[in-house]
């Protein structure tokens, strides 16, 4: 299940080509009279079916219903999502909300994109201290470098210099990711062979073995 938790400004439904006829603040009706666990059918009913193996949270359509979700109603919905799907993946908004912040605290791994510019190096190294000072640990974070091949004076190894992190995965520029996303499909699905699409299975298999690590120790 997709989340898009950038509550303001969710643009995934609008990539995707998906009308928002019901989104997580949809979910706030049924939900006020309680204040315990909630059901699948409690949240069900404003999941939207993309395609087979994927379904959306889509966040709120209208700006203003979003002063009414807290960061115990996110956790609650999310809570009732991990009993139904292998993955949940979430799309965060850039600044460090309660809401974003109670969801990192409750995250098994966290993707941490930057590009190759000052300023989004600047950034991702406030998150870094942000995710530092709230006790997430660097084994449960990735850093992903996206358009990666632009020739800007800044090399990879640099980011990873300032950053005093790894890289994980570089993703490359292609306009196929436009042409893509102009058209609501996935990258992955109408351009396989794409240096993007690459990329994005090697993320998919790097997350699955930092998740099977940690189960590991879970287990142990």
């Amino acid at each position: 299940c997709l989340v898009d938790l950038d509550l303001q400004f969710g643009d995934i439904a609008t990539a995707l080509r998906v009308a928002p006829m019901k989104t997580i603040s949809d979910a706030l009706s049924r939900t006020l009279q309680s204040d315990g666990p909630l059901n699948w059918e409690e949240v069900s009913h404003v999941i939207t079916s993309y395609q087979e193996r994927l379904d959306l949270l889509l966040a709120p359509s209208n700006p203003v219903e979003i002063e009414n979700i807290s960061p115990e109603f996110v956790s609650r919905v999310i809570s009732s999502l991990q009993n139904q799907y292998d993955f949940i993946i979430i799309d965060t908004s850039p600044s460090m909300s309660e809401v974003i912040v109670k969801t990192l605290q409750e995250s098994d791994l966290a993707l941490l994109i930057t590009t190759l510019d000052m300023p989004a190096i600047k950034n991702l190294r406030l998150t870094i201290s942000a995710l530092d000072a709230l006790g997430f640990p660097a084994s449960r974070r990735m850093l992903v470098l996206n358009h990666a091949d632009l020739r800007v004076g800044l090399e990879p190894h640099d980011v990873e210099e300032l950053i005093g992190e790894s890289i994980t995965v570089s993703i490359p520029s292609s306009t196929k990711v436009s042409l893509a996303t102009n058209r609501g499909e996935l990258i992955i699905n109408l351009y396989p062979g794409n240096g993007v699409s690459k990329a994005i299975l090697k993320l998919a298999r790097e997350v699955r073995r930092m998740m099977n690590e940690q189960l590991e120790v879970k287990v142990a």
